[in-house]
């Protein structure tokens, strides 16, 4: 696939700000993904370098890959309500049990949240490829 962009690299090269965060986000994962997806790092990599895009001139869409907070998780104490029976009970073993809570929830949606993403990224890679041969007639 890689030969057949090179063939097409001035495509890439513009300054369509639609595909600027295409690629932007591109490089986002890239950057981000861990040494167990050598395969598709290297890809991505080969990508770049084939259609001469410079990562300088990408546009980038803040926090969206590899944030570790999110907004509601802060908040998420605030709408934890407990029984002034069990917060007493709690508090006076020394307890925050708001917190025990918010930690729980915490780690599981990170435990969750990595596959998901493993996943999108598989699946928009396929569907990229396929976009691109389809675009191009190959």
């Amino acid at each position: 696939m890689l030969e057949l962009i090179s063939q097409h690299k001035d495509i890439f090269r513009s300054s369509n700000p639609w595909l600027g965060r295409i690629l932007g986000t591109l490089n986002e994962i890239e950057e981000k993904l861990k040494e167990d997806h050598a395969n598709t790092k290297s890809e991505i990599k080969g990508f770049f370098i084939n259609t001469d895009v410079k990562k300088s001139s990408l546009f980038s869409i803040p926090n969206l890959v590899g944030s570790n907070e999110f907004p509601l998780i802060s908040r998420l104490p605030e709408y934890i309500i407990l029984s002034e029976e069990m917060h007493s009970y709690y508090k006076s073993k020394g307890v925050d049990l708001k917190m025990i809570i918010t930690k729980a929830v915490d780690d599981s949606i990170q435990e969750i949240v990595e596959p998901v993403i493993d996943r999108a990224v598989k699946i928009a890679i396929v569907t990229a490829k396929q976009l691109i041969l389809k675009d191009f007639a190959l």
